[in-house]
This record gives C-alpha cells, sequence and structure tokens, in this order.
C-alpha cells in the first residue's frame, strides 16, 4: 500500500479492483467492456486499431457499478456521420479506428452483406410471384396525360450530362426530383423520406451485438454492416392510417413499427440511393441493398402475424433504384422463408436480383424510366396499401374473436 493510502482508500481501492474481476469473469455488459478492454491492452505495442480505440476510450470515464448496457451499436452509430459526408474517404478514416466498414470495398459485398443474408443474384430466375410483380412495373403503360413531364425530364437529364457540366449528387436529385420521384399527395398515405437513418431495430443484421464483441478485429470488420440512409425512401405516414389499423401496426410490428429514426414512416417499398460525386454505382447498390433488406425484413414482421395463410396476403418484396444520372437500375428485393418455427426467419436470405438498367441519355429509356417508377409508386399507393389494410383487418378480427371466447 502506497504510503499516501489510508486503510480505508485501500480497502476501497481493494474492493473496486475485486469488483471489476469478478465482473470481467461476468456475462455483463460491463464484463464485456473489461474484457476488450484488456484485450486491448495486451495488443498496447501494436498499432493496431484496437490501441487506437483504446485511447479513445480511456479518455472517457468508466464506473463499474454502473450497470447500463453498453452497446456496441450505440457506438458505432454515434460515429456516423450525415448523408452530406458519406463518402469513401469518411468511411475509410472511421474503418481505420475500427469503426463502420466501407462500403466501397470490394469485399464488402462478398464478406459483409454476404455474412447477414444478402445476396446478390444477377442471373437467378425470379420465383412466379416475384416475377410477376417486377414484370407488371415493365409492361407498357398508357402515357401520363400530358407528355410534357416526360419531356422535361429527359431535358433536365440532358443538361445535367452535357459535357463540361459538373455533375454531383445534389444535382442529379435535383433533375429527378418531382417528375420521375413524385411527391406524396395530401390525401395520399404514402410519405417519403430524405437521407433519414434508418432505425437500427429493422436494419437487416443476422449479427447481434454480443456476438460481434467475441469476435476478433477482423472478423468482426467481416460481418458489419452500415445503417442505411437512403436517398429517398417512400413508405406509409403512420398517423394517417386509422386509429383500429394503427394499433394493429403497433401491436404487430412492435419495435419496426418506423422504418427511420425520427421521421415517421413505416412498412418502405422502395428505396432510392444517388451515387455519389465521381463514384461508380457499386458502393450505391451496397448501400440500396441493405435498405431493401430492412424493408423487407419489416414486411416479414407483417406476413409472420398470418403464417397459417397459404398464399401469404401480403408481398413483402420491395424495389430498389440506384443511379448516378446517367444510368439507372432497377432491383427486387425478395425474402422467402423456409418452413420452421420462430427461427425460419433468421435462417432465410435476402434475395436482390436486377430488374433492368436504364440509359437515362435515351430518350426512350428515359421515358420507360420515369413510367416505371410512376408504377412502382402507384403499386404502393394502392395495391400494396391495400393488401396491408386487409392484413390489418384480420388481426382485428381475430382480436376480437379471441375476446368473444
Amino acid at each position: 500500500m502506497p504510503d499516501s493510502m489510508t486503510p480505508a482508500q485501500d480497502h476501497n481501492h481493494t474492493a473496486g479492483v475485486q469488483r471489476c474481476r469478478e465482473e470481467e469473469d461476468d456475462d455483463t455488459p460491463n464484463g464485456r467492456v473489461l474484457k476488450w478492454r484488456k484485450r486491448c491492452r495486451e495488443e498496447e505495442d501494436d498499432n493496431t486499431p484496437n490501441r487506437r480505440v483504446l485511447k479513445w476510450l480511456e479518455s472517457a470515464p468508466f464506473d463499474p457499478e454502473n450497470t447500463q448496457s453498453y452497446s456496441t451499436d450505440d457506438a458505432e452509430e454515434s460515429s456516423e456521420l450525415p448523408d452530406e459526408s458519406r463518402s469513401c474517404s469518411s468511411y475509410q478514416s472511421l474503418s481505420s479506428l475500427g469503426g463502420r466498414p466501407v462500403d466501397s470495398d470490394g469485399d464488402y459485398r462478398d464478406d459483409n452483406l454476404w455474412y447477414n443474408g444478402i445476396e446478390f443474384h444477377p442471373e437467378k430466375d425470379l420465383p412466379a410471384d416475384i416475377q410477376g410483380l417486377a414484370e407488371k412495373m415493365m409492361t407498357e403503360s398508357e402515357p401520363p396525360d400530358s407528355l410534357d413531364t416526360e419531356r422535361a425530364l429527359y431535358e433536365k437529364v440532358l443538361q445535367l450530362n452535357t459535357a463540361g457540366n459538373i455533375r454531383d449528387k445534389k444535382k442529379v436529385f435535383e433533375a429527378l426530383d418531382g417528375l420521375a420521384f413524385e411527391h406524396p399527395g395530401e390525401l395520399d398515405k404514402m410519405e417519403r423520406s430524405h437521407s433519414e437513418r434508418m432505425s437500427r431495430f429493422v436494419v437487416g443484421r443476422r449479427w447481434k451485438t454480443q456476438q460481434l464483441g467475441y469476435m476478433t478485429y477482423a472478423d468482426r470488420k467481416q460481418r458489419q454492416i452500415n445503417t442505411p440512409a437512403p436517398d429517398i425512401l417512400y413508405g406509409y405516414m403512420p398517423l394517417l392510417f386509422s386509429s383500429k389499423h394503427r394499433g394493429q401496426m403497433i401491436t404487430t410490428l412492435d419495435d419496426m413499427d418506423n422504418a427511420n429514426e425520427t421521421t415517421p414512416l413505416t412498412l418502405p417499398f422502395l428505396v432510392v440511393d444517388i451515387a455519389l460525386d465521381g463514384d461508380n454505382l457499386l458502393t450505391a447498390h451496397n448501400q440500396c441493398a441493405t435498405g431493401m433488406a430492412s424493408c423487407v425484413k419489416m414486411g416479414e414482421r407483417l406476413v409472420s402475424a398470418l403464417p397459417s395463410r397459404d398464399p401469404a396476403p401480403f408481398c413483402s418484396a420491395v424495389f430498389g433504384i440506384v443511379t448516378d444520372g446517367k444510368t439507372a437500375e432497377l432491383s427486387v428485393c425478395w425474402r422467402h422463408a423456409p418452413p420452421g418455427g420462430a427461427e425460419r426467419l433468421s435462417r432465410a436470405v435476402f434475395n436482390i436480383r436486377p430488374v433492368r438498367s436504364f440509359s437515362l441519355n435515351e430518350e426512350a429509356q428515359c421515358r420507360d424510366f420515369m413510367r416505371s417508377v410512376h408504377k412502382i409508386i402507384k403499386w404502393g399507393k394502392v395495391d400494396r396499401l391495400g393488401q396491408i389494410e386487409k392484413v390489418f383487418d384480420e388481426l382485428a378480427r381475430e382480436d376480437e374473436q379471441g375476446r368473444d371466447e
């Protein structure tokens, strides 16, 4: 005992050390943090990401008696940047500190997305129901009431892609917004959000925080996926549903009733990601894939509320669009769960398959792109919304029958 420490102080110090050691052997949040810190200290002589993160951890006070749970999700999400800073360089700097993986890494799709059951299948045959849905969005349709809208979109795209003009993400959004990507009407239950981080409860992750905490740095980095923040996300405004349907929505979806962290939006059906300035479509595809999988995950929660129905009363498939202003690529995402009990959804894969690519510099393809987007939005506003309301009605009837019995 140092000369400067009194017997009482020594007793408190010894008790505190013993308490930390006991917690280190426990499977508690504090115990897991202590274990991780100890592992980091063992690497003090190495120039490793864990050592750099340790410096940050040691700068923050840590109370061994604090039993509040420690969530690495919260730590990761607090370090993420807002949408306007979602660039490759930003993710690389965070990744080098042991933070978020990099969407543009060549291995992100093969490792991070694959480990979380998000798979791309460019050549895979679509199931019959998904094939029928995708074809509805591609078939020739009647032109809009006025062709001026289609012509205006094409002229904006041409101006955007004129040689010498600087084409950035903001300009691509402005060229397509309102014309291709419609705004909700005043009476629509449909709503859309912009560059809003999706709720961590809906993100299609297979690996829980506790599982990631026991992995090595390399394994953890391969299995983490970024929280999506789509440039545009179409879904529904919960407050515009009837009180009966809102009650069923909250009961059925539980912590997944809101797709976003803040802006109310439920059961999204169309994800739009715009390529970053000077970037190819790979990064946008990876970001869009996570967003689509998250939307399907929400839809599957609704499907699982009526597991005995065959066919399912609601199609959880969603669409995604990535574009850089020159090219737009439309994909569909679906998830067919295998038979089984409660664990069946954890084994199901999110399948992503391209439907069509559009060259926006060609007037006919630009027109087809606009009509396909409008069809998807109309499907979401009418057919899909009708399916959702029917499910809520059936769930309400079952609740009433249960009370009568």
